[in-house]
């Protein structure tokens, strides 16, 4: 198949005040610095895109139906089609030119093999201006009625024009048009002739065994963010035996940082249907949900096109459909609207749905119960909603529960159907409802956020800290003006106040600050500056000391082995992706990144006895891994196993380590490193899906247990005990 001016604070000029939530809805830049790179936004779709694509409608080049065949005429026409039926307005408005755009009018013309047309002798890329003709009565220019007049008469409807290459070498064999080592020659002839979109795919690149990840880059950077960028390696191990790394199920380990959407899957179905469709989709949907954490404002898991009419059922239609919302993919219809009845028209433009898919937070949702009939949840913008997806994968009709905490909703819930658009009312616990055979219900609830743990208050724009001073626990928090505030329990109770310590630099911070307590009379916090450089500052004598800067450039929040005030080793993401760490009496050294990759987000680190260290970190494949040292010398990076979405956390525990991480269901997991081994992962109990933000701020309890803090999907600062 073919086919993202420094000023120290006062040490005395802290401000106490009662912080507070100041919005009912969640940013769509949550908390950007916790457990994630620099994801990729081009600015030209903050929320999944939508349109229409030529492929499977069969508009092919040598179509003997003139409404089929792929040129200027047919594309007007389904142009139109778009605007009339409301289509557009509902949110479709690519039209997007897939392979054979650039082929000779008829199959005597252009290369023998491709009947390409190939390029000029200055090496752009050329096209017959007979398909082409943009106005059928004057004559055929390329120049003056092609291409680049009908982009203008799309962007004349209010519509958006894409168009296709591929990645690899000209192979007429493997391909009709390529851009191989015209990336940024096509890139700018394509924004010349007016496109917004561009898909590249490998099919060429696949034929010559070109690298994945160093080709779509160097792809992205010719783009350089001018139009929509989708990369498209169809490559999974239905193809043959292909290494991982170099297939469609590993492009989310790079896409993220330099598209707008890459493909998860090898195409959704075969070109002309053969009565497999339905497994098809459940592949797609599959491989799709692998890295949930790889999609958010700007960059997407692409599943591939919507299909009904291609061997779907209405009910399975309207499922991809329903399922590809949940997950906040990329909506292009694959199929021939101009042919579709008024029921599928009508489905596709639900209003409700789509707001779904295009939730600004573009969260994409994940499974919380169920195999076979299933309950998926994905948390939308307004705090306290969730949309829900009941998804029969069964051959009967069936009922499905959606228990309410598992999607991590408390209280009296309004539940809204959203395929009838219609209310169904309040409900305590859960809803039932009866779901057709491969069908979905889809649902709105609407309700209280149910965060474990003792509510602290604050207003965090981070994840928090905590560090424990004889009988007092001391919590910080990045606030959401950016200042460093600390929050002291007194007798066990909280006092829900909160004290403004500031920051290094115009009194702000970026990211998770990082504390350690030495004795009852000593308490050290470190965070990372505005700046990027890293900062330290001192509590003794019941008052903070000056700001010290220990340097470096900082991608992330620092992590701190800390045995002493005299022995320490402090560890950032350097902005190259790499893990940098120094001593209390050192410079900056390098400590390399797992898998030649990068690492996402901060790192984590504990001293051990003996002078260990042990370092956690995530790595750009969203796994684990660990690195320690011992005797002086560092282990090199061991995989941890594992996929988790944020930075994990380690703690020292009486008999051993722990680690945490929120992972790709979005639960909080642990592993305990006891007796010189690590424990397989396991959930701590009551702990339901997306209901806190980037990683855990911990510190030990006198009795053997682990406080921990978290960053609610509610705003405020949570503690638990684990």
């Amino acid at each position: 198949m073919a086919r993202r001016l420094r000023a120290l604070l006062s040490a005395l000029s802290v401000t106490v005040l009662t912080l507070t939530v100041s919005t009912a809805t969640a940013s769509a830049a949550e908390a950007p610095d916790q457990g994630a790179p620099a994801y990729y936004d081009s600015g030209h779709a903050p929320v999944p895109y939508m349109g229409w694509n030529t492929y499977y409608a069969g508009f092919l080049p040598y179509s003997t139906d003139p409404d089929k065949y792929l040129g200027a005429q047919s594309i007007k026409r389904v142009a139109r089609h778009l605007v009339d039926s409301g289509l557009t307005a509902a949110g479709y408005d690519i039209v997007w030119l897939d392979g054979g755009w650039n082929l000779a009018a008829t199959e005597s013309g252009g290369d023998p093999v491709s009947h390409s047309m190939g390029r000029d002798a200055q090496g752009n890329l050329r096209y017959d201006p007979e398909r082409w003709r943009f106005d059928p009565a004057e004559p055929a220019d390329a120049a003056t009625n092609g291409l680049r007049q009908l982009t203008d008469y799309l962007h004349s409807l209010g519509l958006k024009a894409g168009i296709y290459t591929d990645a690899g070498p000209d192979i007429p064999t493997s391909c009709g048009v390529s851009s191989g080592g015209h990336y940024k020659q096509d890139a700018d002839q394509f924004v010349a002739w007016g496109f917004d979109a561009l898909k590249v795919d490998f099919l060429c690149g696949v034929t010559a065994d070109l690298d994945p990840v160093t080709t779509y880059r160097a792809v992205s950077q010719a783009v350089a963010g001018r139009m929509i960028l989708n990369i498209c390696n169809p490559v999974t191990t239905d193809w043959g035996d292909y290494p991982l790394e170099r297939t469609a199920i590993h492009s989310y380990s790079f896409g993220a940082t330099i598209a707008d959407s890459w493909r998860t899957g090898t195409d959704s179905a075969f070109y002309n249907s053969d009565g497999n469709e339905w497994t098809y989709f459940k592949r797609a949907l599959g491989v799709n949900s692998y890295h949930p954490e790889a999609n958010g404002p700007g960059h997407y898991n692409d599943p591939d096109y919507l299909l009904p009419t291609h061997g779907l059922t209405f009910e399975e239609a309207r499922t991809q459909f329903g399922m590809w919302a949940i997950m906040s993919a990329p909506l292009i219809i694959g199929t021939d609207v101009t042919a579709f009845d008024a029921a599928t028209t009508d489905l596709f433009k639900n209003p409700e749905v789509i707001a779904v898919d295009r939730d600004p937070l573009a969260i994409q949702g994940v499974r919380v119960a169920g195999s076979g009939l299933e309950v998926w949840s994905k948390r939308l913008s307004v705090r306290g909603t969730r949309a829900v997806a009941l998804f029969n994968q069964t051959d009967s009709d069936a009922p499905i529960t959606v228990n309410f905490a598992d999607t991590g909703l408390a209280g009296t819930v309004r539940v809204r159907r959203l395929w009838e658009r219609q209310d169904a009312g309040s409900f305590q616990t859960s809803y039932t409802a009866t779901v057709p055979k491969h069908g979905v219900v889809l649902l709105k609830l609407t309700g209280a956020e149910s965060v474990l743990g003792d509510n602290l208050g604050g207003d965090a724009s981070a994840s928090p800290a905590i560090v424990r001073q004889g009988a007092t626990q001391i919590a910080f928090v990045r606030g959401g003006d950016g200042a460093l505030y600390q929050q002291r329990s007194s007798d066990g109770a909280w006092p829900q106040q909160w004290t403004k310590l500031g920051g290094p630099v115009r009194g702000t911070i970026l990211g998770q600050p990082a504390a350690v307590v030495t004795s009852d009379k000593r308490l050290d916090i470190f965070v990372r500056g505005t700046d990027n450089a890293i900062w330290q500052r001192t509590y003794t004598g019941r008052k903070w000391g000056p700001w010290l800067c220990r340097g470096g450039s900082a991608a992330d929040a620092p992590g701190i082995a800390w045995t002493s005030p005299d022995s320490w080793t402090l560890f950032v993401t350097g902005t190259e992706g790499r893990v940098k760490y120094r001593t209390q009496s050192s410079g900056w050294s390098d400590l390399g990144s797992p898998t030649n990759g990068v690492v996402y987000g901060r790192p984590s680190a504990v001293a051990g006895p003996g002078h260990r260290i042990d370092v956690a970190v995530r790595g750009n494949d969203d796994h684990l891994y660990f690195q320690t040292l011992t005797g002086g010398q560092w282990s090199g990076w061991q995989l941890g196993d594992g996929t988790i979405s944020g930075s994990p956390t380690l703690t020292a525990t009486g008999t051993g380590m722990s680690v945490f991480a929120r992972a790709a269901d979005y639960k909080l997991w642990r592993r305990d490193f006891s007796g010189g081994q690590w424990g397989g992962w396991y959930q701590p109990a009551s702990w339901a899906s997306d209901t806190f933000t980037g990683a855990l701020g911990v510190a030990p309890t006198p009795d053997g247990k682990i406080a921990a803090v978290v960053a609610g999907t509610d705003g405020h600062v949570h503690l638990a005990t684990l």
